[in-house]
């Protein structure tokens, strides 16, 4: 009992009443070392795909003409070579079969891999919540008939029904092309798990004493769920899509990698893979930087996702 006591005061001691939520989210968060890792490899890639195209010499799309062509294309990485009008030029990952700086191209396709992931991780997850939080609520027939909606939608084959709506979908009458066809087809599927997560959390706090007194004071329906249900279900989808932005960089290149995803002359990591597919073997970097770069995307937001599983969780003790 003794070694209980002490064990319980060193834990008051080091987590003071006066810290917020937030704090101590984050005190749980960085005892994650890996979490932080990825944490600072995702602020990097951001801050590259977000700001380095603005700052780069070169131009995602311009490629060299007349002598100038043939000197620039295939440029191996720290390569330099001088055009016809004597001004040098330096690729730090070399340049593509056009002669385009490969570096620029690089952080121009995470811009817009990243920002797909980003917004169709917000709304699919929005959606969900709202979803799983007004069927759970209600429940009856109402909750009855999503979760039929969301049973049936998860039997289907969503690779089939991604390409044959890829196909389908008029491209050059949507402002954004191919990404906005991508977008809607992943929030499409991507709310169906958030909406279960939050289903399953409002179920168990529909009937707490909290919410019943909303009630009794007159809240309308709407706002014990937007004030009250949302907010103390949001923890595990949160984490789902923490999980989700790396899981939709990784469909999004294996799409374009097949010739359905991003469409030229938008990059993306994906299609700068299918791109360098034919020179694999003689151009191996071609491929291993937005290889790479997918790679850690995926892996950093996994590390993220499950360091913040923990710290949202106040069973779990790290």
């Amino acid at each position: 009992m003794a070694v209980a006591e002490l064990t319980f005061g060193a834990e008051d001691l080091a987590r003071p009443e006066d810290q917020s939520q937030l704090q101590v989210v984050w005190g749980r968060f960085r005892r994650h070392k890996l979490a932080v890792a990825g944490l600072g490899i995702v602020i990097m890639l951001f801050t590259l795909a977000f700001i380095g195209p603005s700052v780069s010499p070169y131009d995602s799309t311009t490629i060299p003409t007349g002598a100038d062509f043939a000197k620039a294309r295939y440029l191996s990485p720290l390569s330099s070579w001088v055009d016809s009008e004597g001004e040098s030029h330096f690729h730090v990952l070399g340049t593509d079969k056009t002669g385009r700086d490969y570096l620029t191209r690089l952080m121009e396709g995470g811009r817009v891999s990243l920002s797909l992931a980003l917004v169709v991780t917000l709304l699919s997850s929005a959606i969900g919540i709202v979803v799983g939080s007004f069927s759970a609520y209600y429940g009856g027939w109402i909750d009855s008939f999503i979760m039929r909606v969301v049973d049936f939608m998860l039997t289907l084959p969503t690779l089939p029904i991604f390409l044959s709506v890829y196909t389908i979908i008029p491209q050059d009458s949507i402002p954004g092309g191919s990404i906005t066809v991508l977008a809607i087809i992943f929030i499409a599927f991507g709310w169906i798990g958030d909406a279960r997560l939050s289903r399953g959390m409002v179920l168990s706090l529909r009937n707490q004493e909290f919410a019943d007194a909303s009630r009794a004071v007159g809240a309308s329906d709407a706002r014990i769920i937007a004030r009250h249900m949302i907010p103390n279900a949001i923890a595990p989808v949160l984490v789902s899509a923490t999980l989700a932005v790396g899981g939709v960089v990784v469909a999004e290149a294996g799409l374009s990698f097949l010739g359905f995803g991003v469409q030229p002359p938008f990059p993306s990591w994906g299609n700068m893979v299918l791109a360098a597919q034919a020179n694999m073997m003689s151009k191996p970097y071609e491929v291993f930087f937005p290889g790479m770069a997918i790679f850690l995307t995926s892996l950093s937001f996994n590390f993220i996702g499950d360091a913040l599983r923990d710290a949202l969780d106040p069973r779990l003790k790290l």
